[in-house]
């Protein structure tokens, strides 16, 4: 089968069809009766998980230099506010009163990795 995307890498390939996918959306939403804002955050979600794993195995691969380390902090920050963002959303009912507290604390975690991550590119330079 023929790829619509002329990318070699299966991940870039599946970030390119989620941004696909998002950009299709309302009409997706308006044909099926679904909530728009459930089919964006779905996506989101979606998106998420797979950039952020995907930016942690790169830093895995690169094996022990600064910037793979970098990579990996902000791997680890982008799936941190993805968890935040299932615990305030598919979690909540299942956490009636600490879901808040839940995405707040994987929130600052995120974006702590993220300024960690920052702080070894700027490193670098």
């Amino acid at each position: 089968m023929k790829c619509f995307f002329p990318m070699k890498n299966i991940a870039e390939k599946t970030l390119a069809y989620l941004f696909l996918l998002t950009v299709s959306a309302p009409v997706l939403a308006q044909a099926g009766g679904i909530e728009f804002s459930e089919i964006l955050l779905t996506i989101a979600i979606l998106l998420g998980l797979g950039a952020g794993i995907y930016v942690f195995f790169l830093g895995s691969q690169m094996s022990g230099s600064t910037l793979s380390s970098a990579l990996i902090y902000y791997g680890l920050g982008m799936l941190s506010v993805v968890i935040s963002l299932l615990s305030v959303t598919w979690a909540k009912p299942l956490m009636a009163g600490s879901a808040g507290t839940l995405h707040d604390l994987f929130f600052i975690i995120g974006f702590i990795l993220m300024v960690l991550g920052s702080r070894k590119v700027a490193g670098i330079l």
